[in-house]
């Protein structure tokens, strides 16, 4: 949340705690919580652990200040301001232009296999991966699949769209590969229209066999029946979006709808 310098400063963020935020990050210059997760990441906020929510006795209590980068502050503030209502973000960003890069987007349910498919081929032709599930996974320090905060979700989609803004500025010699669901026809036409990629791949995986990968994954632990329940939605997504066809049938038997399947498969036979 944004605010203007005449509330900040009513809120104690005055030239006095610019003064004492500097000398505390000369002291503590990395980042705490990247740090309790392995990473060395320099800090630039000084937050309160405890919100001082206006007082000024927690304002200035030192013991409750923490060293934090910016991504952390983030996640952290979000969390506490229940950020996913508060939060901007589109899963479907009308505002993207065409991808000026070699752009590759793999679409699935859960279990499907997109992310491998896409790891495999972004590595093999030196791209790069945007994964919403490896960006969560980032903003949150915990393993991939494990954070289930909306929050953090909120902060991530906004990241992962950021990304895709990114694409219509990369040069053509560039290879990256976007990883989506897109239940359905109508979405994916959505994407191929909004970012023009240079292909579109539907992992070719039954339920069946989602629901056995997404059992035998260990990194699902608990949250299996979750992305169980959300490769089932993504199936019932994908057969509600299928064309009604009339059925319709001539005095020769067949149906006369020109965009049946069987007359689709009769005009490509020919």
């Amino acid at each position: 949340m944004r605010h203007s310098p005449e509330s900040a400063r009513k809120r104690g963020y005055t030239w006095q705690w610019e003064k004492a935020r500097a000398a505390f990050l000369s002291e503590h210059p990395l980042c705490r919580r990247c740090g309790d997760a392995g990473v060395t990441t320099p800090a630039n906020v000084v937050d309160h652990i405890t919100p001082h929510n206006g007082d000024p006795a927690l304002f200035w209590d030192r013991a409750n200040w923490q060293p934090l980068c910016k991504r952390c502050h983030d996640v952290k503030t979000a969390t506490e301001d229940g950020g996913f209502g508060r939060i901007a973000y589109s899963a479907l960003p009308r505002w993207l232009m065409p991808a000026t890069c070699e752009l590759h987007i793999v679409c699935g349910p859960p279990g499907s296999g997109k992310s491998t498919h896409a790891t495999q081929a972004a590595r093999a032709a030196r791209g790069d991966v945007i994964d919403l599930d490896v960006i969560v996974s980032q903003l949150a320090r915990q393993p991939i699949y494990q954070c289930r905060e909306p929050a953090v979700l909120a902060l991530a989609m906004r990241e992962r769209n950021d990304r895709l803004g990114r694409l219509s500025q990369l040069p053509a010699s560039r290879a990256v590969w976007f990883i989506v669901s897109a239940p359905g026809e109508r979405q994916r036409d959505w994407w191929r229209a909004t970012l023009k990629p240079r292909t579109l791949t539907l992992m070719p995986a039954a339920l069946g066999q989602c629901i056995e990968r997404i059992s035998a994954d260990p990194r699902r632990a608990g949250v299996r029946q979750q992305h169980i329940d959300a490769a089932q939605r993504w199936f019932e997504r994908e057969q509600q979006d299928r064309p009604v066809h009339s059925s319709a049938c001539g005095v020769d038997g067949l149906p006369t709808d020109p965009a049946h399947p069987w007359n689709l498969g009769a005009a490509a036979a020919d």
